[in-house]
C-alpha cells in the first residue's frame, strides 16, 4: 500500500515522499518551483546509505533542474525525483513508482519526470505504461545523446575561451554511462586524445576499445595531466579531496551537483581553472522537449530545432566567459542568466 508524507521544506513549492514497502518504493518528488511553468526534472534510481543523503539529493538536483530550465531558455520549472532502491528495476516498482506520480498530480498537475541515473529507455517504457506524467518514452534516441552533445558544445565556448582546439586537447571522462559514452564519441570524432574510467572496468574497457582511448582507474582520472577533466558520473566529483588534486585548465561534463560544497569555486579560481557551471553544460536532456499545444514532447537531438538550441550552449558559455574576464565566478554570472528568467516571469 501506497504511503504519502508532505515534506515541507523552505524555498520549495511542494517536497514528497512516497513508500510501498511491498513493492520496495521510497521515491522523494521535489519541485522547486514552477513560475517558469511546470516542473521538469528526471527520476534518479540509485541507492542510498541515508535518508538525509536521499532527501539532499532530491533537494538540490530540483534547485538545479529549476537554474538549467530558465538558463536553457525554457518555460519550464524545476523538479526531480529520486527514488532508494537497488537492483534492476522491476514492473513492481515502476507501477507503484507511477501511482506516486498520479497521485502527486492529482489536483494540480505541477511536475513531470524524465530518465536519469537508472531510468533509461526499458525503465521510462515500464514507468510509461501506468502514468502520463513522463517524458522520454518516445524515439529512437535517449536523452543522453542530446546532452552529450550539449557539453560537447560547452566545452567548446569553454576552451575557445582558454585558446584550445580539439585537435591539439586532450580531454579525461570520468563517468561511462549514457552521457559520458557518447561524450567520447563526439570528442574523438572531433580529434581529440581522451582518457576514460569508470566504476565499472567492462565498460571502460569497451569505451576504450571501440573509441580508442587511454584507460585509468576511477579513482585517479582526476588526477592526471590534462586539459579538460569532465564528470560524468555522480555528483560531488570537486571536493575537498580532489580540487586540490586537478591538473587541468576546465572543468566541464554532464554530471549534476559537480561542486560537492560552495567554495569549491573559490579554488577552482585560485587554480586558474575554468569551470562550466553543470546545468549549463548538460542542458540538453531538457532542450529537446518542446511544448506543442498543451502537451510536452521529446524530440531527438539532431532534430532542426533543437540542434540550434544545444548550439547556442556555446553561446551561452561565451556569455559566461565574458562575466568572468571582469572578475564574476562562473557560477555567480550563471545565476545571474536563470535568476534573471525567473525575475522577469
Amino acid at each position: 500500500m501506497l504511503e504519502i508524507v508532505e515534506i515541507p521544506v523552505k524555498g520549495y513549492h511542494r517536497v514528497a515522499r512516497g513508500i510501498n514497502k511491498d513493492t520496495g518504493l521510497d521515491a522523494i518528488i521535489a519541485v522547486h518551483n514552477i513560475s517558469l511553468g511546470i516542473a521538469l526534472g528526471g527520476c534518479r534510481i540509485m541507492p542510498y546509505e541515508t535518508y538525509e543523503d536521499h532527501i539532499k539529493d532530491a533537494l538540490n538536483l530540483s534547485k538545479g533542474m529549476t537554474y538549467k530550465n530558465s538558463a536553457a531558455g525554457l518555460d519550464l520549472g524545476g523538479g526531480k525525483t529520486a527514488i532508494n532502491f537497488t537492483g534492476p528495476v522491476t514492473e513492481e516498482l515502476a507501477k507503484s513508482f507511477a501511482e506516486f506520480i498520479n497521485k502527486f498530480n492529482e489536483e494540480e498537475v505541477i511536475y513531470r519526470t524524465a530518465g536519469d541515473i537508472g531510468t533509461g529507455l526499458r525503465e521510462c517504457g515500464m514507468i510509461a505504461k501506468y502514468t502520463d506524467h513522463i517524458q522520454g518514452v518516445n524515439g529512437e534516441l535517449d536523452s543522453g545523446w542530446a546532452t552529450a552533445y550539449g557539453v560537447f558544445m560547452a566545452m567548446h565556448a569553454a576552451m575557445k575561451y582558454k585558446g584550445m582546439t580539439w585537435q591539439k586537447t586532450h580531454v579525461a571522462v570520468n563517468g561511462l554511462g549514457k552521457v559520458g559514452h557518447r561524450l567520447v564519441k563526439f570528442l574523438t570524432g572531433a580529434g581529440c586524445k581522451v582518457t576514460v574510467a569508470d566504476i565499472d572496468k567492462n565498460k571502460s574497457m569497451y569505451v576504450c576499445n571501440k573509441y580508442h582511448c587511454d584507460l585509468v582507474s576511477h579513482d585517479k582520472i582526476h588526477k592526471i595531466d590534462c586539459d579538460v577533466y569532465a564528470p560524468c558520473a555522480i555528483g560531488g566529483a570537486i571536493n575537498k579531496n580532489t580540487v586540490h588534486e586537478l591538473k587541468c585548465d576546465i572543468v566541464c561534463g554532464g554530471a549534476n551537483n559537480q561542486l560537492a560544497t560552495p567554495d569549491m569555486i573559490d579554488i577552482l579560481e585560485s587554480k586558474r581553472i575554468f569551470y562550466v557551471p553543470d546545468y549549463i553544460a548538460n542542458a540538453g536532456g531538457v532542450i529537446i522537449v518542446r511544448t506543442i499545444g498543451d502537451d510536452l514532447v521529446d524530440l531527438e537531438y539532431h532534430n532542426p530545432k533543437v540542434i540550434s538550441r544545444l548550439n547556442a550552449i556555446d553561446d551561452t558559455v561565451e556569455l559566461i566567459t565574458a562575466h568572468h574576464k571582469l572578475g564574476t565566478d562562473p557560477v555567480k554570472a550563471a545565476n545571474q542568466i536563470a535568476e534573471g528568467r525567473l525575475l522577469i516571469k
